[in-house]
C-alpha cells in the first residue's frame, strides 16, 4: 500500500545551528492558500536501544476537493533527551515549519512534555524566547481530559495549539482505518527514498 507514495521531492527542514537565520528559515516550503501545518509528537525519555525513542513529524495538510491530502514532509527522532530539552525543540521545529498545531501523546511522558510547553521557553542557542502553550479545546477532546489539561498550564496567556492524544484501543483502531483508506485514495505522501534522492540530487545539484 505503501508503493508509489513516496514521490515528495522538496523535504522540509529545521533551521541547522550553525547557520540560524532569525528572519527565514533557508529550508521554509511557502505555505499555500488553506494549507494546515502540524507537528505531531510521540514522546519517549528513557534511553537505550531498548527503548523507544521520541518522533517528531512534520505533515502538510492541502486542501483539495475530496478534503486535505497529507505530505509527511520530515521527521527526526532523539533517544534519552529530557523533557526541557524535548519541549524546546519541538517548539523549535513548530516555528520553523510554521505550523498552525501540535499534536501530542499526553500519555505516560507526554504529560511532562506538556507541563513544560505551558511555560514560557527561553532558547539561549538562537538567542529568543517562544510563547507558552496550552490545550485546544475541540469537541473531539472530553470536557474533564480539557479542563484537567487547562488547569496544569501554568503560564498566562498562553495560546492554545496542543491538541492532546490519549490513546485508547479504539483510537488506536480509528486512527489506524482512517489512515489505512487515506492511503487507498492517494491521500498521503511520503518522501522519496534514500537511492532515488541520491540520483536525483546528483542530476540536479552536480
Amino acid at each position: 500500500m505503501f508503493q508509489n507514495k513516496s514521490n515528495i521531492k522538496t523535504s522540509f527542514y529545521p533551521q541547522r545551528r550553525d547557520k540560524y537565520n532569525q528572519k527565514k528559515n533557508p529550508y521554509a516550503i511557502k505555505k499555500m492558500d488553506g494549507e494546515i501545518r502540524v507537528v505531531s509528537a510521540d514522546i519517549a525519555t528513557r534511553a537505550g536501544s531498548g527503548n523507544d525513542n521520541t518522533v517528531i513529524s512534520c505533515i502538510r495538510c492541502l486542501p483539495t476537493s475530496n478534503g486535505y491530502a497529507r505530505e509527511y514532509c520530515y521527521m527526526e527522532s532523539h533517544n534519552g533527551e529530557n523533557t526541557i530539552i524535548q519541549a524546546k525543540r519541538l517548539k523549535q521545529v513548530f516555528y520553523d515549519f510554521e505550523s498552525d498545531y501540535l499534536v501530542l501523546d499526553v500519555a505516560n511522558n507526554g504529560i511532562s512534555i506538556y507541563d513544560d510547553l505551558g511555560t514560557v521557553t527561553k532558547d539561549d542557542e538562537r538567542g529568543c524566547e517562544y510563547p507558552a502553550w496550552t490545550v485546544l479545546y475541540t469537541e473531539d477532546i472530553d470536557k474533564k481530559v480539557y479542563d484537567e489539561l487547562l488547569n496544569r498550564t501554568i503560564a498566562k496567556n498562553a495560546e492554545d495549539i496542543i491538541y492532546p492524544i490519549n490513546v485508547t484501543a479504539k483510537l488506536n483502531s480509528d486512527i489506524a482505518v482512517a489512515f489505512r483508506e487515506k492511503l487507498q485514495k492517494k491521500m498521503i505522501s511520503f518522501l522519496i527514498n534514500e537511492v532515488d534522492a541520491d540520483e536525483y540530487l546528483l542530476k540536479t545539484n552536480p
